[in-house]
């Protein structure tokens, strides 16, 4: 059963997870396991059948490359049919064993469409969403797959973009850049620390002197209201890259961020999100 909240601590109720039985895949699912059954949350696993590719599956001219063999084969429907149906015990095989290992309870749910549309329809508020960085990436050189890109554009619940796992001793960067939202960055950051108590930063954004000390008396009062201890400090320069730069000063476990903070605009907050090697949570 989810705790209730304390001293503002978000009551995440249930952790989503796009998981298939890739590398990349296991680790997402096995990250966001941890993290469900350390705050006691229940963990909704989504498997998402690729409509599109069924779609072409039943094409009479349509064709796939042998992982090994690299030649060229008929795709048959039947076959991408049982495929899935494999993936899918296989991920259930998995969910079983976490459930072993944490007291975990889990959901298993299989949809069949687009992966950003199913992972959008099945979170809820009160739901962290977890996806994998590089999953259902459609242009295998980018760092950042298609399906987190729509979803840190989409996405009107918390969001987490799993990269690697979080490292105990290593800070949690919290974005606090703004009054309102500097508040919901912190307690979510609480949430996901790898243990409790865990080291925590807050980072003002770069601005004038008068700007820079409200948001340091908001940070403080934040801080006293939650009761946690966390350093304060501005960052210095241009943000998207002050900030970049303090994750790999850090080496970060993760950092959070408002999604209407401006270092997410456009292009430049993609660039941000795709050259982080850590977990980045999304706060709406």
């Amino acid at each position: 059963m989810t705790e209730p909240p304390d001293n503002g601590r978000p009551a995440i109720r249930r952790v989503v997870v796009l998981s298939d039985t890739s590398a990349a895949g296991r680790a997402t699912l096995e990250a966001a396991a941890e993290l469900a059954a350390r705050q006691g949350a229940e963990l909704v696993t989504l498997f998402v059948e690729d409509a599109d590719l069924l779609r072409v599956a039943g094409l009479p001219f349509a064709r796939e490359v042998g992982e090994t063999s690299a030649m060229a084969r008929p795709m048959e429907l039947a076959t991408i049919e049982r495929r899935l149906q494999d993936q899918a015990a296989e991920l259930r095989r998995l969910l079983q064993q976490l459930e072993a290992r944490h007291a975990l309870h889990w959901t298993l749910r299989i949809a069949r469409g687009r992966a950003e549309s199913e992972a959008l329809a099945a979170a809820q508020s009160g739901d962290l969403l977890v996806v994998g960085k590089r999953g259902w990436a459609r242009l295998p050189h980018r760092r950042l797959g298609s399906t987190p890109r729509l979803l840190l554009d989409q996405a009107r619940v918390s969001l987490m973009v799993y990269s690697r796992p979080a490292t105990a001793d290593h800070p949690v960067l919290v974005l606090f850049d703004d009054p309102t939202s500097g508040p919901r960055n912190l307690a979510l950051a609480r949430y996901i620390a790898p243990t409790p108590g865990g080291r925590l930063a807050l980072l003002l954004p770069p601005g004038t002197a008068t700007a820079t000390a409200a948001l340091r008396q908001a940070a403080e009062q934040a801080v006293r209201e939650q009761g946690v201890a966390a350093e304060i400090r501005a960052l210095t320069g241009n943000e998207v890259k002050a900030l970049s730069r303090t994750v790999l000063q850090e080496a970060a476990s993760a950092l959070v961020v408002s999604r209407a903070s401006p270092v997410l605009a456009g292009t430049m907050g993609q660039g941000l999100v795709e050259n982080l090697d850590i977990p980045v949570v999304v706060v709406p």
